[in-house]
Protein backbone atom coordinates (compact mmCIF):
# COMPACT_ATOMS: atom_id res chain seq x y z
CA UNK A 1 0.00 0.00 0.00
CA UNK A 2 2.88 2.34 0.83
CA UNK A 3 4.27 1.94 -2.69
CA UNK A 4 0.88 2.61 -4.28
CA UNK A 5 0.59 5.90 -2.38
CA UNK A 6 4.11 6.92 -3.44
CA UNK A 7 3.31 6.05 -7.06
CA UNK A 8 0.06 8.07 -6.98
CA UNK A 9 1.74 11.10 -5.42
CA UNK A 10 4.52 10.90 -8.03
CA UNK A 11 1.98 10.77 -10.85
CA UNK A 12 0.05 13.76 -9.51
CA UNK A 13 3.28 15.75 -9.19
CA UNK A 14 4.36 14.81 -12.72
CA UNK A 15 1.00 15.76 -14.27
CA UNK A 16 0.73 18.94 -12.19
CA UNK A 17 4.07 20.31 -13.36
CA UNK A 18 2.59 21.34 -16.69
CA UNK A 19 4.31 21.33 -20.04
CA UNK A 20 6.56 24.14 -21.16
CA UNK A 21 6.31 22.97 -24.77
CA UNK A 22 3.83 24.81 -26.93
CA UNK A 23 4.83 22.21 -29.54
CA UNK A 24 7.08 19.16 -29.68
CA UNK A 25 7.39 16.48 -32.36
CA UNK A 26 9.91 13.85 -33.35
CA UNK A 27 10.17 12.16 -36.76
CA UNK A 28 11.62 8.64 -36.82
CA UNK A 29 14.39 7.98 -39.31
CA UNK A 30 13.99 4.61 -41.05
CA UNK A 31 16.57 2.03 -39.90
CA UNK A 32 18.40 4.73 -37.88
CA UNK A 33 19.79 6.20 -41.11
CA UNK A 34 19.39 9.73 -42.47
CA UNK A 35 19.83 10.10 -46.22
CA UNK A 36 20.41 13.43 -47.99
CA UNK A 37 17.29 12.70 -50.02
CA UNK A 38 15.17 12.42 -46.83
CA UNK A 39 14.12 15.92 -45.77
CA UNK A 40 12.35 15.87 -42.41
CA UNK A 41 9.25 18.08 -42.51
CA UNK A 42 7.62 19.19 -39.26
CA UNK A 43 4.46 21.28 -39.27
CA UNK A 44 3.74 23.11 -36.03
CA UNK A 45 0.26 24.49 -35.45
CA UNK A 46 0.35 27.16 -32.75
CA UNK A 47 -3.04 27.77 -31.16
CA UNK A 48 -2.02 31.13 -29.67
CA UNK A 49 0.49 33.91 -30.20
CA UNK A 50 3.68 33.45 -28.17
CA UNK A 51 5.44 36.67 -27.23
CA UNK A 52 8.71 34.94 -26.26
CA UNK A 53 9.49 31.49 -27.63
CA UNK A 54 12.58 29.30 -27.74
CA UNK A 55 12.84 26.99 -30.75
CA UNK A 56 15.03 23.89 -30.45
CA UNK A 57 16.17 21.18 -32.82
CA UNK A 58 15.97 17.77 -31.16
CA UNK A 59 18.35 14.96 -32.08
CA UNK A 60 18.11 11.40 -30.78
CA UNK A 61 21.19 9.41 -31.71
CA UNK A 62 22.95 6.16 -30.89
CA UNK A 63 26.27 5.84 -29.09
CA UNK A 64 27.78 4.42 -32.29
CA UNK A 65 27.11 7.67 -34.20
CA UNK A 66 30.44 8.13 -36.00
CA UNK A 67 30.84 11.93 -35.92
CA UNK A 68 31.33 14.64 -33.29
CA UNK A 69 28.60 16.87 -34.73
CA UNK A 70 25.66 16.93 -37.09
CA UNK A 71 25.30 19.74 -39.63
CA UNK A 72 21.83 20.62 -40.84
CA UNK A 73 19.93 23.18 -42.84
CA UNK A 74 16.55 24.39 -41.63
CA UNK A 75 14.09 26.13 -43.93
CA UNK A 76 11.23 27.58 -41.92
CA UNK A 77 8.02 29.08 -43.25
CA UNK A 78 5.88 31.25 -40.94
CA UNK A 79 2.09 31.64 -41.16
CA UNK A 80 2.64 34.92 -43.06
CA UNK A 81 4.61 32.87 -45.68
CA UNK A 82 7.93 34.47 -44.73
CA UNK A 83 10.73 31.95 -45.40
CA UNK A 84 14.01 31.79 -43.51
CA UNK A 85 16.95 29.48 -44.20
CA UNK A 86 19.79 28.77 -41.77
CA UNK A 87 22.59 26.25 -41.26
CA UNK A 88 23.58 24.80 -37.88
CA UNK A 89 26.29 22.56 -36.50
CA UNK A 90 24.92 20.55 -33.59
CA UNK A 91 27.64 19.17 -31.30
CA UNK A 92 26.98 15.57 -30.25
CA UNK A 93 30.33 14.85 -28.57
CA UNK A 94 32.70 17.01 -26.57
CA UNK A 95 36.46 17.38 -27.22
CA UNK A 96 37.18 14.26 -25.13
CA UNK A 97 34.74 12.19 -27.23
CA UNK A 98 32.05 12.02 -24.53
CA UNK A 99 28.46 11.90 -25.80
CA UNK A 100 26.50 15.09 -25.17
CA UNK A 101 22.89 15.28 -24.05
CA UNK A 102 20.89 13.06 -21.79
CA UNK A 103 21.34 9.36 -22.29
CA UNK A 104 19.76 6.09 -21.43
CA UNK A 105 21.44 2.92 -22.56
CA UNK A 106 22.82 3.47 -26.05
CA UNK A 107 20.51 6.37 -26.93
CA UNK A 108 21.19 10.08 -26.42
CA UNK A 109 18.94 13.14 -26.68
CA UNK A 110 20.28 16.57 -27.55
CA UNK A 111 18.28 19.78 -27.64
CA UNK A 112 19.95 22.52 -29.71
CA UNK A 113 18.59 26.10 -29.67
CA UNK A 114 18.00 27.70 -33.06
CA UNK A 115 15.99 30.72 -31.86
CA UNK A 116 15.67 32.37 -28.45
CA UNK A 117 13.01 34.78 -27.18
CA UNK A 118 11.34 35.22 -30.56
CA UNK A 119 7.75 36.24 -31.07
CA UNK A 120 5.63 33.68 -32.89
CA UNK A 121 2.16 34.31 -34.20
CA UNK A 122 -0.77 31.91 -34.09
CA UNK A 123 -0.92 29.62 -37.12
CA UNK A 124 1.03 26.95 -38.95
CA UNK A 125 4.81 26.95 -39.18
CA UNK A 126 6.65 24.53 -41.44
CA UNK A 127 10.21 23.38 -40.76
CA UNK A 128 12.14 21.48 -43.44
CA UNK A 129 15.25 19.92 -41.94
CA UNK A 130 17.95 18.26 -44.03
CA UNK A 131 21.46 17.19 -43.17
CA UNK A 132 24.41 18.88 -44.86
CA UNK A 133 27.11 16.36 -43.94
CA UNK A 134 29.64 15.37 -46.61
CA UNK A 135 28.40 11.78 -46.58
CA UNK A 136 25.11 10.99 -48.30
CA UNK A 137 23.96 8.55 -45.63
CA UNK A 138 24.40 9.22 -41.91
CA UNK A 139 24.04 6.18 -39.62
CA UNK A 140 22.85 5.91 -36.00
CA UNK A 141 20.41 8.81 -36.04
CA UNK A 142 17.15 7.66 -34.52
CA UNK A 143 14.88 10.73 -34.56
CA UNK A 144 14.96 14.36 -35.60
CA UNK A 145 12.56 16.71 -33.90
CA UNK A 146 11.62 20.23 -32.98
CA UNK A 147 10.24 21.92 -29.90
CA UNK A 148 8.77 25.35 -29.38
CA UNK A 149 8.83 26.46 -25.76
CA UNK A 150 6.85 29.32 -24.31
CA UNK A 151 9.46 31.16 -22.20
CA UNK A 152 6.76 32.49 -19.87
CA UNK A 153 5.70 28.92 -18.93
CA UNK A 154 9.20 27.75 -17.98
Amino acid sequence: MKYVVILLVSCVFWVGCGNKHAFEQYVNLPNYVWSKTNTVVINADLENDITAANVNLLVRYGTAYPFDALTVQVVSTAPNKKVQKANYSIPLRDAAGKNLGSGMGDMWDVSFPIAKNVGMQKGQYSFEISHTMEEDIIPMLVDIGLSIDDVKKQ
